[in-house]
């Protein structure tokens, strides 16, 4: 398997994509810590979807909603709110009156040329700079936008952001 770091640049559709996922990511949070409280979930983890909401139910979430959640764990004690369920529908009602969407993160392999076959992906941004690594057991470049750069620049830089959080 090969893999290869780089920086995606603003001229990268990539770099738009990934911010505006990231912003979606935190408006759908503060909107789940409003809808959990006024419906009286107190479940802290949970997973969503534009039609689907998840959570990993407190006891008094169980006892409270049993009806409501589905009976067979999803992951890592996820349940999911059934879709007709007073909540279920709550979730999807009240997201459409906000016209708010839970966005997926961004696909890396979608800009990669030749990539087939198995394949992993990092991406993160530090410091406004957008890093990225991709594996494959087939050829694989870059699009347009997306600068190669050595594996030792990458890891640099996630171990100076690691010494910068451990001095916050």
């Amino acid at each position: 398997m090969t893999e290869k770091f780089f920086i995606v640049t603003e001229e990268s559709p990539l770099h738009k994509e990934y911010f505006d996922w990231r912003q979606n990511r935190n408006d759908v949070n503060e909107f789940v810590k409003k809808f959990t409280k006024s419906h009286g979930i107190e479940a802290h983890e949970y997973s969503a979807s534009t039609d689907r909401f998840c959570i990993v139910p407190t006891e008094n979430d169980r006892m409270h909603f049993l009806s409501q959640l589905g009976v067979n764990e999803l992951k890592e004690g996820l349940y999911i709110f059934k879709k007709n369920s007073p909540i279920g529908k709550a979730w999807i009602a009240e997201l459409k009156s906000r016209s708010l969407t839970v966005e997926h993160r961004p696909f890396v392999s979608f800009y990669m040329k030749y990539s087939c076959g198995r394949s992993s992906s990092r991406l993160f941004a530090i410091n406004g700079i957008l890093y990225m690594s991709f594996a494959s057991d087939g050829e694989f470049e870059a699009k347009e936008g997306i600068r190669e750069i050595r594996g030792s620049e990458f890891y640099k830089a996630i171990e100076d952001y690691e010494k910068q959080e451990e001095k916050a």
